[in-house]
């Protein structure tokens, strides 16, 4: 090959680079209403890229769960529907991979009293929504931490420390992470029956206020007070 066939060939590579460059940028800039809501979305919650590559491919993602939410909404018999929220630029395995911290394992079966009797109940009303009996929290937000266990438990406890007395204690979740590790393993799984156990042999757990959550792993502190 002659030098100006050379020269030519790595001109045309070049061009075929940017025009390829120029292409990609373009579909960024281009304004469609997905586009555009994508970026108010951005906007919203704080989001943006490490590259514009990354910052098409989240559009894509938000494209196909916002393409879920409407379909999903056109079901005449659905009891719910579907809204985008902050995850919404997150697949279903990804958003999986960093929320899904529910673990099992067979020495629950050790802890689990099971009546040897039948219980015998009356009066027991068709449906209850202890949200209008004042025994639920506003909704909380654990973050990238696998800690979902922790919160269950807190809302149960939430729940029957109302029940019982009356008031309603938002409580801590970071002192269940923090501080249970005899089975349950932080941001990393656990469940919530050891959670039980660990908050009766703790004789108590701390409130979320005095003990904020952290969607981390923290060392525990033992110096907190508790209800």
């Amino acid at each position: 090959m002659t030098l100006f066939g050379s020269s030519l060939s790595a001109l045309v590579v070049v061009v075929v680079v940017v025009v390829v460059l120029l292409f990609f940028n373009l579909e960024l800039c281009i304004s469609t209403p997905t586009s555009d809501l994508f970026s108010s979305w951005c906007t919203q919650h704080g989001k943006s890229y490490s590259s514009e590559e990354e910052k098409l491919y989240r559009l894509k993602v938000f494209e196909d769960n916002l393409n879920f939410v409407k379909q999903h909404n056109t079901r005449l018999n659905s009891t719910y529907t579907l809204s985008l929220n902050m995850f919404s630029d997150l697949t279903h395995y990804e958003f999986k991979a960093s929320r899904f911290g529910l673990s099992s394992s067979p020495v629950v079966k050790s802890i689990l009293q099971v009546p040897k009797e039948g219980v015998t109940v009356s009066d027991i009303p068709a449906s209850i929504d202890w949200r209008s009996k004042g025994a639920v929290t506003a909704v909380k937000d654990q973050a990238s931490c696998g800690a979902c266990w922790a919160f269950s438990s807190t809302g149960a406890i939430e729940g029957i420390n109302q029940i019982v007395t009356g008031s309603l204690v938002s409580l801590s979740e970071q002192e269940l992470v923090d501080c249970d590790k005899s089975y349950n393993n932080g941001c990393n799984g656990g469940l919530m029956d050891y959670a039980f156990e660990w908050t009766i042999k703790n004789q108590g757990i701390d409130t979320e206020k005095d003990y904020p959550y952290q969607a981390g792993d923290r060392t525990c502190n033992k110096n907190k007070a508790y209800i």
